[in-house]
């Protein structure tokens, strides 16, 4: 069984195995669960905090990813398992070229470094886990940028306010035009909120 907090401390001893006292530390989704962990667990190590289109779990968010581990485990082919997987991931003007959605799904199925079944159902029970965000918000000290997507399915900018209220110095963005996969949606916004932030901009 995996769970964030023990995610969160595998980074911290990531860090430690590079030689790396303190990092600009980045997260998207369940990485932003785990950035959000690590900046609470080993404050000391996180310079700056970007949290990408991550929050609570909701309940439409863990039946769609639940549902994905179980098509995975019944063995839908891995083209067709992508296809079901993007409309939760990028934005609608994704889908108005057919290719573009095949090509894309045949890339993904053909990446030579796969998660596995049991590892996606691991990551999906530890992220469900993972409820109640305010203790670590409340313990984070780093600046903060919380970064959420205007179309995101799985995890609205509402519910990243409300999640991570507690984080004292704290600047959110919403990215407009973007879904889920922001940086893959609108990666000019995306690079200049993140490059701007780090720069104290």
């Amino acid at each position: 069984p995996l769970s964030v907090p023990q995610m969160a401390d595998d980074c911290a001893a990531l860090l430690d195995a590079l030689g790396i006292q303190r990092a600009h530390v980045l997260g998207h989704s369940m990485g932003g669960m785990i950035a959000l962990e690590l900046a609470a667990r080993h404050p000391e190590r996180v310079e700056r905090l970007i949290l990408a289109a991550t929050g609570p779990v909701t309940a439409r968010t863990s039946i769609v990813m639940g549902d994905l581990a179980a098509a995975r485990e019944a063995g839908v082919p891995p083209e067709l398992w992508f296809r079901l997987l993007f409309p939760w991931l990028f934005r609608p003007g994704f889908f108005e070229h057919t290719e573009t959605v095949a090509e894309a799904a045949r890339l993904s199925a053909a990446y030579p470094y796969p998660q596995s079944d049991a590892a996606f159902r691991a990551q999906y029970e530890a992220s469900r886990a993972y409820r109640d965000h305010s203790a670590a918000a409340a313990a984070v000290r780093a600046p903060t940028l919380v970064l959420s997507a205007e179309l995101d399915l799985l995890m609205a900018p509402a519910d990243a306010d409300r999640a991570f209220a507690g984080i004292s110095n704290r600047r959110s963005v919403v990215i407009s035009g973007a879904a889920h996969s922001l940086h893959w949606d609108r990666p000019k916004d995306f690079v200049r909120e993140v490059v701007g932030f780090l720069e104290g901009r």
